[in-house]
């Protein structure tokens, strides 16, 4: 388990995005590339973090948010 989204793609098999509370899925992810095949700067893996990014982004804005009032 990791909450970075790099890690996430470039070592794990399945990705899955939760939602904020109460916690459901919201996707499964499957990443196909073998890891010996998996390198930075791949255009398929950088892909696949910016589509798991574009999933969280606007639950991470919300949590920010309030944050920044307590």
């Amino acid at each position: 388990m990791t909450h970075n989204l790099a890690e996430a793609v470039r070592l794990g098999h399945r990705v899955v995005v939760l939602s904020r509370r109460p916690g459901q899925i919201r996707e499964i992810v499957d990443i196909d590339k073998p890891l010996s095949e998996r390198e930075f700067g791949d255009p398929d893996l950088d892909a696949q973090q910016k589509h798991l990014w574009n999933l969280m982004r606007d639950e991470a804005r919300t949590a920010d948010a309030e944050l920044i009032n307590v």
